[in-house]
C-alpha cells in the first residue's frame, strides 16, 4: 500500500511540476508578444499559444486521473491479496509520458476517441501504440536510417508501410527518431525538446520541404479525405498538429513525443482537416 501511495504522490508532483512549467512557459511568451499586440498577427499568434498551453494542460490532468485510477485499481487488487498487477506499460493502449506514467487519454491525446480512422498506410499489420512504450522511453534518438529507404518505412514494432512519395516517408523516418524526447514549450530542437509543429517543420525540413513553423498553418498541400489517408500527412487542429505514421497510428508532440491512434478530436480544438505537404 506505501508503494501505491508513494507512486500516486509521485505522479501528481510530476503534474504539478508540468502544470507549473506550461504556465511559466505561456507568461513568457505572452510578455514577449504583449509590446506588438497592435502588430498584424500578433493578436492571432498569442491566441493560438494560449490555445496550445491549455491543451498541455488539459493533457497532463487527463492523464494524471488515468494514472490514479490505475494506482487506485492496483491498491484494490493488492487489498483484495491478488497478484501483483502488470505494470502500466505493458499491453495498455497509453504510451508512457515523462516519469513513467501513460499520458494517453480517451477525447484528448489518447486512443479510441471518437473521429479514429484505421488503414492509415499501406503495410502489415503492426502493434498499437502501447507496444512500442519500451521504444519511446528512456532511449537515445536513432538514426533516421533505421527506419527504412526511398519510400519504405519501417515502424517501431518492425511492420513496413509505404508512404506516397520519398520525401513524406523521409519525414516520417526522421519523425520516428524523436520518440521519447520530452515536450517543450517553443521547441524545435531535435533529441531536446520540441512542441507538436517544431516536430512536423524538423521533420519536414529534414526532408527538404520547408513548411510554417505554427501548427495552424500548417495545413498546406493538399486536403486528404480520410480514407485516403498515407504517411506523412499532417492531421492539423488550430492549436495542434501531428503526423501519419502508417497503420492507423500518428506521430505527435505530447510529453514525450509518442505514437498515437489517428483521431480528429484534440481537447475542444477546431479541427481543420488531414493535409499533404507533399502533394
Amino acid at each position: 500500500m506505501g508503494v501505491v501511495a508513494g507512486q500516486a504522490a509521485d505522479a501528481v508532483a510530476h503534474a504539478r511540476r508540468r502544470l507549473r512549467q506550461i504556465l511559466d512557459d505561456f507568461e513568457a511568451v505572452a510578455s514577449a508578444l504583449e509590446p506588438r499586440l497592435d502588430s498584424p498577427g500578433v493578436a492571432h499568434e498569442l491566441l493560438a499559444e494560449a490555445r496550445e498551453a491549455l491543451h498541455q494542460a488539459i493533457t497532463v490532468v487527463e492523464a494524471l486521473l488515468g494514472e490514479l485510477d490505475r494506482q487506485a485499481a492496483a491498491l484494490d487488487t493488492h487489498t483484495a491479496g491478488a497478484a501483483p498487477t502488470v505494470p502500466a506499460a505493458s499491453g495498455t493502449p497509453a504510451a508512457p509520458g515523462a516519469g513513467g506514467w501513460g499520458a494517453e487519454t480517451p477525447g484528448g491525446w489518447g486512443g479510441g476517441s471518437p473521429g479514429t480512422y484505421g488503414g492509415a498506410g499501406v503495410g502489415t499489420s503492426g502493434g498499437g501504440a502501447g507496444e512500442w512504450a519500451a521504444f519511446t522511453h528512456g532511449a537515445d534518438t536513432p538514426d533516421a536510417a533505421n527506419f527504412g529507404e526511398g519510400v519504405e518505412i519501417r515502424l517501431p514494432d518492425g511492420s513496413v508501410v509505404l508512404a506516397p512519395n520519398a520525401a513524406a516517408a523521409a519525414a516520417v523516418r526522421h519523425a520516428l527518431t524523436q520518440l521519447g524526447v520530452p515536450y517543450q514549450w517553443g521547441g524545435t530542437t531535435p533529441g531536446v525538446g520540441l512542441d507538436c509543429s517544431g516536430l512536423t517543420q524538423w521533420a519536414y525540413r529534414e526532408a527538404g520541404l520547408n513548411i510554417p513553423r505554427l501548427a495552424q498553418e500548417q495545413d498546406i498541400g493538399a486536403a486528404v479525405a480520410p480514407g485516403d489517408l498515407r504517411p506523412g500527412d499532417l492531421a492539423v487542429w488550430d492549436g495542434h498538429v501531428a503526423m501519419v505514421v502508417g497503420n492507423n497510428l500518428m506521430i505527435e508532440a505530447g510529453d514525450p513525443v509518442k505514437l498515437s491512434p489517428i483521431r480528429t478530436s484534440n481537447a475542444g480544438q477546431g479541427f481543420q482537416g488531414f493535409w499533404r505537404p507533399t502533394a
